[in-house]
């Protein structure tokens, strides 16, 4: 190949390689900005998809599960204050 017709192929590569990762990348990003609950939640599915087993309480609270366990480090704070003092 001629240095001109080389060069020529390598830039409309790059370019090319450039064009078609931006616009998917973009609309993801946009998503998870918009939407950052959506990562979460996927992510959440896709384990228990894959490491689910039945009636063993995977990513429970207590184990082994305790249905009367109440979950209080969620609370707005005046829970875990009572509990230091």
């Amino acid at each position: 190949m001629q240095p001109t017709i080389q060069r020529t192929f390598y830039l409309f590569f790059i370019l090319s390689f450039i064009h078609c990762g931006s616009p998917r990348e973009k609309k993801v990003s946009e998503t998870v900005h918009q939407q950052p609950g959506v990562v979460a939640d996927s992510i959440l599915d896709r384990i228990l998809e894959l490491y689910a087993v039945p009636h063993h309480g995977l990513l429970t609270e207590t184990y082994p599960v305790n249905p009367n366990h109440q979950v209080d480090y969620l609370a707005d704070g005046s829970a875990q204050k009572q509990k230091q003092e």
